[in-house]
């Protein structure tokens, strides 16, 4: 392997497949299992055989199947596997060695915040295991993720722990914002405090392998994040009221974030809402927690107008169906220039 060049042998050799026929090229420009990505050159992993036709349109050097194809282009190179799971898993920890790629294990809210700041293009930062090999079509310096699949193919990770002093000073926070400095330079994120120790491990571990980030690109994560309403339960400017709803799928974290409003926004009410068929047995140990139950999604909306709270956790529903549901109810509530006739 020359640069991110590929030659026929090493892919036959490294994915343990089977070279159908002997094509007069020689070496792949890269590798992809997209159609829509793939380039002039490239070698194509086809998950599915009906698109063995087209990659081989758009000019693909190569294939590699799972099942035996006619070969209708004796100079493209036909390589069949066992596996194409295990042959995508043999590419990507060959690419790994190859670059000597440091491999990042993250958590969930890290990952989030990895994949706001970090400009380097020389870094990946992700979860799919296929959207990692294409990367490999360049070279990629450092893997930042969460997944245990792509943890697997590595040989050796590092984790991005809390360091002993934050690698920046805060200077102010809320519940849902912070302000900060680094580099002599002032920074506000919509960043919960209750973060800030992953922040802190990221940024460590971003100047341990010289990653390049930029606080200003940071906007939100799709954890702890707040969602405004007025008195009539319509969606309201960031801030601009004192009822906050906030949802939560993971039963970890959920927890975790009762605790967080508890010890830091004692002076607010706060109200737990649970699917009815479903106990937390991680709020078992919180005491004096008002706790309410929803049997359908839509009965979420009358709980939420009926009930007196600042906080409102959520469990099992995502922002997006939240939103559905508040938007919903304001337009049928939108006053008409009719209403009185």
């Amino acid at each position: 392997m020359i640069g991110g060049v590929l030659r026929v042998a090493e892919v036959v050799s490294i994915t343990n497949g089977t070279l159908l026929n002997t094509p007069s090229i020689t070496a792949f420009a890269g590798i992809t299992l997209e159609l829509d990505s793939l380039k002039h050159g490239w070698l194509f992993i086809a998950r599915n055989h009906a698109d063995i036709e087209s990659a081989l349109a758009k000019g693909a050097y190569g294939v590699i199947s799972k099942s035996p194809v006619e070969i209708k282009e004796s100079e493209i190179a036909y390589i069949e596997v066992r596996d194409i799971e295990d042959a995508i898993a043999r590419l990507i920890r060959y690419k790994i060695l190859f670059f000597s790629t440091s491999v990042i294990a993250l958590n969930l809210a890290q990952l989030l915040i990895a994949k706001e700041i970090i400009t380097d293009a020389s870094i990946f930062v992700g979860d799919c295991k296929n959207t990692l090999l294409e990367s490999f079509n360049q070279e990629i310096r450092v893997i930042f993720t969460n997944s245990d699949e792509i943890l697997t193919l590595s040989f050796h990770s590092l984790q991005a722990l809390k360091p002993l002093d934050m690698p920046f000073s805060l200077i102010t926070y809320t519940l849902f914002d912070m302000r900060l400095s680094y580099n002599s330079r002032a920074y506000f994120l919509h960043l919960p405090y209750f973060f800030i120790n992953d922040l802190s491990s990221l940024v460590c571990i971003c100047e341990q392998e010289h990653v390049l980030f930029d606080f200003t690109r940071f906007h939100r994560i799709q954890l702890l994040r707040p969602i405004f309403i007025d008195e009539f339960s319509h969606i309201c400017e960031y801030g601009q009221s004192q009822q906050v709803l906030i949802t939560q799928q993971d039963c970890v974290l959920f927890a975790s974030f009762v605790r967080y409003f508890l010890e830091y926004a004692k002076w607010g009410k706060l109200v737990c809402m649970l699917p009815k068929s479903h106990k937390l047995e991680t709020l078992d140990s919180i005491k004096d927690l008002e706790i309410l139950f929803y049997e359908q999604t839509n009965d979420i909306l009358d709980c939420v107008m009926e009930t007196n709270f600042n906080f409102m956790l959520i469990f099992g529903i995502d922002d997006s169906r939240l939103y559905t549901l508040l938007q919903n109810h304001g337009a049928k509530n939108q006053p008409s220039l009719f209403d009185n006739l």
